[in-house]
């Protein structure tokens, strides 16, 4: 599965460094830069966390909590979660996507076994950079209607606006 992951990151100039059983790549959206990593698991799967470079503070984790629950229950794949708060440095707030590949496909069809892992990542990025803007607000203890966000589109499409 690492090789596979690699595989694509390099394909999409995707830049990565390995270490500790993860690959970590830094990503620059265009409504804000974010950590993430991906753990591969097994032969077959692997679990994708994109890390927003804020936490929520401790006097806006209530509402940074409805505005991520309103956020998961909108959409289909994938769910934004919140770790709980450390002393003084509030709370991390990431976005986990998993991919799942059958032992067929992997063996059996390697640019369609890529093509899921691609879609995983891009889905993942595409997603984060969508919502950042607003979690990020949320987080420094700014005012986000969940309507305003749901009413502005689904953050699901690429870069040519196919639904991904």
């Amino acid at each position: 599965m690492t090789d596979l992951i690699k595989q694509v990151l390099d394909e999409y100039n995707w830049k990565y460094a390995e270490g500790g059983g993860t690959i970590r790549v830094e990503v620059d959206g265009e409504n804000a830069s974010w950590s993430s990593f991906i753990r591969p698991e097994g032969e077959d799967s692997f679990s994708y966390y994109a890390v927003l470079p804020v936490r929520a503070e401790p006097d806006s984790t209530d509402s940074v909590m409805r505005l991520l629950h309103g956020i998961n229950y909108s959409m289909r794949v994938g769910s934004f979660e919140m770790a709980p708060p450390e002393e003084q440095s509030g709370s991390q707030i990431m976005f986990k996507t998993y991919g799942l590949l059958t032992e067929g496909l992997i063996s059996g069809d390697p640019a369609e076994a890529k093509e899921i892992v691609r879609r995983v990542i891009a889905y993942n990025m595409l997603t984060m950079d969508f919502y950042a803007k607003y979690i990020i607000k949320a987080a420094c203890g700014g005012q986000v209607e969940l309507g305003e966000i749901l009413n502005s589109g689904n953050g699901n499409e690429n870069e040519r606006g196919e639904e991904i």
